[in-house]
């Protein structure tokens, strides 16, 4: 399958996040896109109220949803077109009671923290099976950033896709960090040999959303 690598150059390789929900199967000689359920490409099973919060402050209000795969949020104008939102156009959007914002990628705000929001993204990630002498397994290999590349792809060896949701730290300026310790540091100094003592006694999977939390939580704590 070479054809991965020459097409998704530009993807991050993130082995061992996967969790098996639901796989998504691609057969052989079939085109990717028309064969992904429309149902799992959107982040809500159809569009719902939301409003787009401008930066001078106004707000409008459209019926919304967010397109996973090509990672653009959309709305349905007055002739019941649907259209991309212009990614530089507000400060954030809000569907439902989920927040969303945009920093390269479009990420929504899980929790608020003193100095930090934890925030996540909905990701289609190929993935693989692998065989053991214990029996199989699955494995994530590969983050479709933007599924526009996926565009009359066939491939002739069978495909499994399934959804992932990454997880991330945003700064007070809305600056996305990954959640690795040396980050955290920066950010909260003096609670450096505290993190450190966490981390020594727990394990933390930073794509285990309960694990990271009640390290975030840990963190927080004022002492």
């Amino acid at each position: 399958m070479k054809w991965l690598f020459v097409l998704f150059f530009s993807f991050t390789l993130l082995p061992n996040i996967f969790s098996q929900t639901k796989l998504i199967v691609i057969n052989p000689e079939k085109d990717i896109l028309s064969s992904i359920p429309t149902e799992d490409i959107y982040a809500y099973a159809e569009f719902v109220d939301g409003s787009i919060h401008k930066k001078n402050g106004k707000s409008i209000q459209r019926k919304m949803n967010y397109h996973i795969l090509f990672d653009r949020m959309q709305y349905i104008n007055s002739a019941g077109d649907t259209l991309d939102v212009d990614d530089d156009s507000f400060e954030f959007i809000v569907l439902e009671k989920d927040t969303f914002y945009h920093s390269r990628f479009y990420y929504r705000v899980l929790k608020d923290y003193d100095k930090i929001r934890l925030v996540s993204r909905n990701v289609f990630v190929f993935v693989n099976m692998q065989k053991t002498s214990t029996g199989s397994y699955y494995n994530s290999y590969q983050v479709i950033n933007n599924g526009h590349f996926l565009r009359g792809i066939s491939p002739k060896d069978t495909v499994l896709l399934t959804k992932a949701q990454l997880y991330y730290m945003a700064d007070v300026k809305n600056n996305i960090q990954t959640l690795h310790r040396e980050n955290l540091i920066e950010i909260y100094p003096h609670r450096k040999k505290a993190l450190l003592n966490y981390l020594y006694e727990h394990t933390v999977n930073l794509n285990n959303l309960d694990e990271i939390e009640k390290m975030l939580n840990f963190l927080t704590t004022k002492k």
